[in-house]
């Protein structure tokens, strides 16, 4: 016969050994503030929480550096100084004073020397003579226009508009006119006129030279207007502007000049070689300005080089253009469409 082992409870309501492990056990789990296996699975949530926490954590910190790299991305770059030689306006106001002081010069010593003769000093800066101080400038303002003429040529590449033999023609011609000034090629046409004259049997009322030179001159619009129809509007605008008021003072009024002498108008002479010497100056002035909006100088601070290029046509306002209507077209432009070679960069 077997023995069984019956655990009775105890006084106290415990039972037996089995009762007491039983008890023991829920005891220390409530002390621990738990209910048993339930809660150990439970405990361990703190943890994967701050698994989680700092997963998100990484999460926001990568999106914040992607922000903060494609803001830097976005940034603009720092700020490039654009130097515009000659047409920086000290250039310019230097160019424009030292015109001023040669005719101030020319009609102080003019009207000095009839009540002090001064020969020396009148015929250095007299306008109205050759191989002096004043011939000098005036030469010296039409070969700046042809030396920037012939950077311009330098700086073009195979698709500007117009091209590089266009602007070594420009500058070829420019500095022509450079040189007439001191050695006075246009005087030379003079035999030109008067064989005309003989041949015509009619006497010119000005310098015998102005008939051949006016065709000259003629010629010369017309070849400079078609080559500057292929130049950006202000550009072309510019040049052409300058060269009709060299041409009214080289042509026009040195013409009004010629008739004045035959007919001893002094003092009318006198103002009308001002005016026309001015006006040949000052013209070159214009060019001056213009062309150097054209070739930029570009100096970057940072890397401390300069970069020479030249300006596109500035771009029409967004919107729709004229003839068709549709949506101007944005973007990079077409080869056909820029102007310029790439930055010839020097040394700053």
């Amino acid at each position: 016969m077997t023995d069984l082992e019956i655990h009775q409870p105890d006084a106290d309501g415990t039972g037996g050994r089995a009762a007491d492990s039983a008890s023991k056990t829920k005891a220390d789990a409530e002390a621990d503030g738990g209910d048993g296996p339930s809660e150990v699975r439970e405990g361990i949530r703190p943890g994967a929480e701050a698994a989680e926490t700092a997963e998100a954590g990484a999460e926001v910190v990568a999106e914040a550096d992607a922000e903060a790299a494609q803001a830097a991305e976005a940034a603009p770059a720092p700020p490039v100084e654009r130097l515009t030689p000659p047409a920086r306006s000290w250039v310019l106001w230097g160019a424009g004073g030292i015109t001023v002081l040669v005719l101030a010069a020319d009609l102080l010593t003019r009207g000095f020397n009839h009540f002090e003769p001064i020969p020396s000093i009148r015929r250095m800066v007299n306008v109205d003579l050759e191989a002096n101080l004043a011939t000098w400038w005036n030469s010296t303002l039409l070969l700046s226009v042809a030396g920037v003429a012939l950077a311009a040529a330098l700086l073009s590449g195979r698709d500007a508009r117009p091209g590089r033999l266009s602007w070594l023609g420009f500058s070829a011609a420019t500095a022509t006119l450079s040189i007439d000034e001191t050695v006075s090629l246009h005087e030379r046409l003079g035999e030109v006129g008067k064989s005309w004259k003989d041949t015509a049997g009619v006497a010119l009322p000005s310098h015998a030279w102005v008939l051949p030179g006016a065709i000259l001159a003629v010629a010369g619009v017309v070849v400079a207007v078609v080559w500057a129809r292929r130049l950006p509007r202000d550009l072309r605008y510019g040049l052409l502007g300058a060269l009709g008021v060299y041409l009214g003072g080289a042509l026009v009024v040195e013409a009004f000049n010629g008739w004045a002498h035959k007919n001893d108008h002094s003092l009318t002479l006198m103002l009308g070689t001002l005016v026309e010497e001015g006006l040949e100056m000052g013209a070159c002035v214009v060019a001056l300005a213009v062309l150097g909006r054209y070739v930029v100088l570009e100096h970057d601070p940072v890397t401390g080089r300069t970069s020479a290029f030249l300006r596109t046509e500035r771009p029409e306002r967004p919107g729709r253009s004229k003839r068709s209507g549709r949506p101007k077209r944005s973007g990079r432009p077409k080869r056909s469409e820029r102007a310029v070679t790439p930055s010839v960069r020097q040394a700053a």
